[in-house]
């Protein structure tokens, strides 16, 4: 999925003068901090780059964006994504009427990443903002089951087989128990091996639950050791070997 990144671009040698104003004003306008804010436009001439307006939209407030903006903060495309990526509705409807930014399905991804259920009906519902199953797998990689829920009963698009995939194993590594269930009972694919994942997990509750519901397919129980072993998962690995998983793993995995 396309999730914008905060910072991207930001680094920290040899800066210009220009570069070190636009830096400290970025991080302050990330942090609220109204005061130095202040101080920055005041001190130089055009203390902006590239991503200043972006990161001021995902703060959601639009009097400042305002603010910025009057002052010679140049706009760009991409600021309507931050907004949504941060679930920031009102902003998203200031830049969608005042601003007249477009609406892509990139927009949707960061909105599903955000899990700001608000934001997501207001894009799907009343903007009809272009969508695809990478909504879905943004909900998924980010936790949010409530929005997953909502897109699934929302939209009507195939979701690709290799994006079930996606989903499931990035739930299960991530310990989205909920979320693996979810995606069950919805009959998503659950790929061959899927216990080694949940072992790479560490969540004892999502190796429990396949431990118990053994009509998964259950093959490399001892690669699943391994994997909770290599990541230092000390609670999941006793769980494992003391139900039975196998310790003697040579034949079923390569170190």
């Amino acid at each position: 999925a396309n999730i914008v990144p905060m910072f991207a671009g930001l680094g920290l040698f040899k800066f210009t003068t220009v570069e070190v104003s636009s830096t400290m004003l970025n991080y302050a306008i990330y942090i609220s901090a109204k005061e130095i804010i202040n101080y920055i436009i005041e001190k130089y001439a055009h203390p902006y780059d590239s991503i200043t307006a972006c990161i001021t939209a995902s703060t959601g407030d639009v009097e400042l964006f305002k603010m910025l903006h009057n002052r010679g903060m140049p706009m760009n495309d991409a600021m309507i994504s931050y907004a949504a990526s941060g679930g920031c509705l009102e902003m998203i409807k200031f830049l969608i009427e005042e601003v007249n930014q477009s609406l892509t399905a990139d927009v949707m991804v960061n909105a599903a990443a955000s899990g700001n259920l608000d934001t997501i009906n207001f894009l799907l519902n009343i903007k009809q903002c272009p969508c695809d199953d990478r909504a879905q797998l943004a909900a998924v990689e980010y936790g949010h089951l409530a929005a997953l829920t909502f897109l699934d009963e929302n939209t009507r698009w195939r979701i690709r087989r290799e994006t079930k995939v996606k989903m499931c194993t990035i739930a299960v590594r991530r310990g989205f128990v909920g979320i693996v269930k979810y995606l069950e009972a919805e009959n998503q694919i659950l790929k061959k091996g899927i216990i080694v994942d949940a072992g790479f997990s560490g969540n004892v509750k999502m190796i429990e639950h396949f431990y118990y519901h053994q009509d998964v397919l259950m093959d490399n129980w001892g690669q699943a050791c391994v994997e909770a072993a290599k990541c230092g998962h000390v609670s999941a690995l006793k769980f494992m070997v003391s139900h039975g998983f196998p310790i003697n793993i040579g034949k079923c995995y390569r170190v």
